[in-house]
């Protein structure tokens, strides 16, 4: 009895079964060409568990026909496949990354992190950035700098550094429900809030008058009762501050509330005044500053330093406050419009946030026909704080050092936690002697990426979340760019920053569009590999529907499928080369890696190609070659691909993107000729051009060109170039789908060879270093080891022009949408009216034949090649 295992929903099952039976009345006409019961079979396994091949589903059918013919029969009848859809074969179990540290655990893990030795100068450089910002502090909102950035960038610990150099009134105003963050909430000031009296505007401004004056005023008294003693600069003064807040932070802010409550029902901050009360609390601040500045001996001029910080953390919990006469308005709103005024006594205020909203200060500007008009005040607003410290745990001093480590050493937790945000490694070193914590870094990780346990934003769902989890781990590993021109792609992208450890670089000044990313961050690739294989649903079709909706940016989209299918032959590779549970950052043989990249029936053909000098094959010149990458980095224009990146790469799990249009290489993943030692000499590559276009042009990479290699080596060493010519297919060719019935055509509708090609002018030339040469027609099964449904990356690569997607696709109706000339081509219909041959010299339509589709090694060839292979007759 074929055992059956169910996770999905009603609802779920539906949609299922009307995209399947949609899908297979695309391709048969029931009424006189009915789908036999292995067509079905072989549409459900596609569509539900795609990683099985040909042989080994029909394999099954064969195992247990009398009873899938039953269950399949019943199916197709009712349309309806969750019996059939929820076998166990089509639903293997994934090993879900399971977190195993208590929560006790995991707040001594958190406090311990805290206090780990700092390192960095993130907190000089937010230091410079507000001295600059003070002394040009004019306006309103010059004297508040937002902190923008994604968790675990030490924001808190940041601000907290800063406040040992400059005299610091530290607030957090995390909800008191919240009790999992640290540090802790100051919660009398958020009970404060939460009480006050805010039913209108006026009320709000007149709460925060009265907490600003209780603040200023009460930390006199508190200075002068607790440090008596004068001090001979003002960095000794805030560093014992620091450490007195740190004792009696409580009691401070204890008076200060009960003070604000004082000043309000005694009617010293009238309730229903105007802005002028706030005239009240900067005179408590004036008092404040001359206080400061009177216990200390070297006396600084006015605006050349500052005199006093203050930070909100956790500045969300005012956000909820909302005004009752304006539910735009809140309570923060209302805290930094008085804080804004604060001007002329050395005062700047931070916020910090992971999310860029809390940047607008003021509300969006209104979109005019002549563009969109920025606020008065958005032009004294100084651009919002993301500069704070990555890679820095051993403070600027060496990671990795050649010959001293191996590809096993590389890809230990506690070597892969050293890189990115401070989050990983501090929690690591801060755990020593926890339980569970250090072996569930990968799980946490996961954790903070897919968002688990995120507060939902107003009109989220969880299947919301989720998607955003998945858009986290894509662009965690492959580099997704958003379309920064459509609002809801901007606000998309500030999303990830806020809750799944997208990294802001810049926020322009205008608050509305932010730069963001993924930098190499090995721990958060491992996790972003395990979400990824964890889920049912095609990564690629999660990428053409972000791209249909307008959230990814339409360019480069050949090398986005290109990266998706290398990181997806990557991990193809880990699985079917170790046992669970899989570890992503291990690495693998190049064998396994080109295995699992190129499609079963010519992958031997591949691993069996000669070099130009026609001596040693592949698999044998790499067999104890290892690759490893779980993630992709964008190169920048003064980088130079060569095996000192290539190392560099090796170690830290990553292959490199290249800047577009900078050169023949798009791509360099890296190989390392042994596992041992990892160093220089060792180093060689896969170099990879990706071909977007539907035009089969013959390229030649060569490394010796590109000065790959050092100009003193002296020992060979091979390497792998391959091109990718992805877009040999267009929306035409695709609507010409349907279902395989055979292991040929499963692979592909095409005419698949595997050729060896005739030797190119650079094969003649004397070259130290070998070169295997691999060139990829087409985007589907028949050429790729990963692709299941080559519909899918078609309609990612497909061009969305107005002539490519025209409904009729005969060539006179082609011809005459042309001749209207929607888009300039080379051909008749755009230019008959001029006498100049070459303008008209075009196809008319562009599709190179599917023919063209196959694997050729050795150069691309020119004219006619010889076949090692059976031709498949085109269909």
């Amino acid at each position: 009895m074929l055992e059956s295992y169910d996770s999905r929903t009603e609802a779920e099952h539906n949609a299922l079964d009307k995209e399947l039976t949609k899908n297979i009345d695309q391709l048969w006409v029931p009424a006189f060409e009915p789908p036999t019961h292995r067509d079905i079979w072989a549409a459900l396994v596609d569509a539900t568990c795609p990683s099985k091949g040909f042989k080994e589903y029909t394999g099954f059918f064969n195992n247990n026909t009398e009873e899938l013919t039953k269950l399949l029969s019943a199916a197709w009848e009712t349309k309806q496949f969750r019996s059939v859809r929820s076998l166990v074969y089509l639903n293997p179990s994934k090993k879900i990354l399971i977190h195993k540290a208590s929560p006790e655990d995991e707040m001594i893990a958190i406090k311990n992190a805290w206090d780990v030795e700092y390192v960095g100068d993130s907190h000089k450089v937010l230091l410079d950035t507000l001295r600059a910002m003070n002394r040009f502090a004019r306006a309103k909102y010059s004297n508040i700098l937002p902190v923008v950035q994604s968790s675990g960038m030490g924001k808190s610990r940041c601000v907290h550094e800063a406040a040992r150099f400059v005299f610091t009134l530290p607030l957090n105003t995390r909800p008191t429900g919240e009790s999992s963050g640290y540090p802790p909430s100051d919660s009398e000031v958020f009970t404060y809030f939460c009480d006050a009296n805010r039913g209108t505007i006026t009320e709000a401004r007149a709460a925060c008058c009265a907490f600003f004056k209780a603040l200023f005023s009460s930390s006199i008294k508190f200075l002068e009762n607790n440090l008596s003693t004068n001090f001979v600069t003002s960095q000794e003064l805030a560093l014992a501050w620091r450490g007195l807040l740190q004792d009696k932070r409580s009691e401070l802010y204890a008076d200060v509330c009960l003070e604000a409550k004082r000043l309000l029902a005694e009617g010293e901050i009238p309730r229903e005044s105007g802005v002028e009360v706030v005239t009240l609390a900067s005179h408590e601040g004036m008092k404040l500053r001359d206080v400061i500045r009177a216990r200390v001996a070297s006396k600084v001029p006015i605006r050349e330093d500052i005199a006093i910080m203050l930070y909100v953390d956790e500045a969300h919990g005012l956000t909820s406050l909302v005004i009752t006469e304006d539910p735009t308005r809140n309570m923060y709103t209302s805290f930094l419009s008085v804080a804004a005024r604060f001007l002329g006594f050395d005062l700047v205020a931070l916020t910090l946030s992971t999310n860029s909203s809390f940047t607008k200060l003021a509300p969006p500007a209104d979109v005019h026909p002549s563009g969109r008009v920025v606020p008065k005040n958005a032009l004294f607003l100084p651009s919002p704080f993301t500069e704070l410290g990555f890679d820095c745990y051993e403070g600027g001093r060496a990671l990795f050092r050649p010959n001293e480590m191996s590809l096993k050493d590389v890809a230990e937790e506690s070597f892969m936690i050293k890189f990115g945000r401070p989050l990983f490694w501090t929690r690591w070193e801060g755990s020593a002697n926890v339980n569970c914590v250090r072996e569930d870094i990968i799980s946490f990780a996961h954790t903070k990426l897919i968002g688990h346990g995120n507060t939902l934003p107003p009109g989220a769902s969880p299947e919301e979340r989720e998607l955003n989890g998945l858009l986290a781990a894509i662009g965690t590993r492959v580099l997704l760019e958003f379309d920064t021109s459509r609002e809801e792609s901007r606000k998309r992208e500030m999303q990830l920053v806020e809750g799944h450890m997208r990294i802001a670089y810049s926020i322009t000044v205008d608050r509305q569009c932010i730069r963001s990313g993924y930098p190499s961050e090995p721990i958060l690739a491992e996790a972003a590999a395990h979400e990824m294989n964890s889920k049912t649903q095609r990564i690629i079709n999660v990428l053409s529907n972000s791209i249909d909706n307008g959230l990814i940016d339409k360019a480069n989209r050949g090398e986005l499928v290109a990266r998706l299918i290398l990181t997806q032959a990557y991990d193809k590779a880990i699985q079917t080369s170790y046992s669970q549970p899989w570890k992503y950052s291990r690495g693998v043989t190049v064998a396994a890696f080109l295995t699992a990249l190129i499609s079963e029936k010519y992958a031997e053909d591949v691993l069996n190609c000669a070099p130009d000098d026609g001596r040693i094959p592949l698999k044998e010149a790499f067999k104890n070659a290892y690759i490893r990458f779980t993630h992709f980095v964008q190169n920048g224009k003064n980088n130079k691909l060569d095996t000192d990146a290539a190392l560099a790469g090796i170690v830290r799990g990553m292959a490199v993107q290249v800047e577009h249009n900078e050169h023949e290489i798009d791509i360099m993943v890296p190989i390392t000729l042994g596992e041992d030692k990892l160093r220089e000499e060792i180093m060689t590559g896969i170099l990879i051009q990706v071909k977007d276009k539907a035009a089969a042009a013959v390229v030649t990479i060569d490394a010796d060109e590109h000065y790959f290699f050092p100009a003193d080596c002296k020992v060979p060493r091979p390497y792998i170039t391959i091109v990718m010519q992805l877009c040999l297919q267009t929306v035409a060719n695709v609507r010409q789908y349907r279902l395989p019935v055979s292991p040929q055509e499963l692979s592909s509708p095409s005419r698949v060879m595997t050729k060896q090609s005739h030797r190119t002018p650079r094969s003649t030339k004397n070259s130290l270093h070998p070169c295997y040469q691999i060139n990829i027609r087409g985007c589907s099964g028949a050429v790729y080891g990963v692709i299941d449904n080559k519909d899918a990356y078609a309609k990612v690569l497909a061009s969305h022009n107005i002539i490519e997607n025209h409904l009729r696709n005969a060539p006179r109706n082609i011809a005459a949408l042309q001749r209207m000339k929607p888009v300039w081509d080379r051909n008749k219909q755009c230019f008959e009216w001029i006498e100049v041959p070459a303008l008209q010299a075009g196809d008319g339509y562009g599709v190179v034949p599917m023919d063209n589709e196959g694997i050729f090694v050795g150069a691309d060839p020119e004219g006619d090649a010889d076949d090692i292979s059976n031709p498949v007759g085109d269909l």
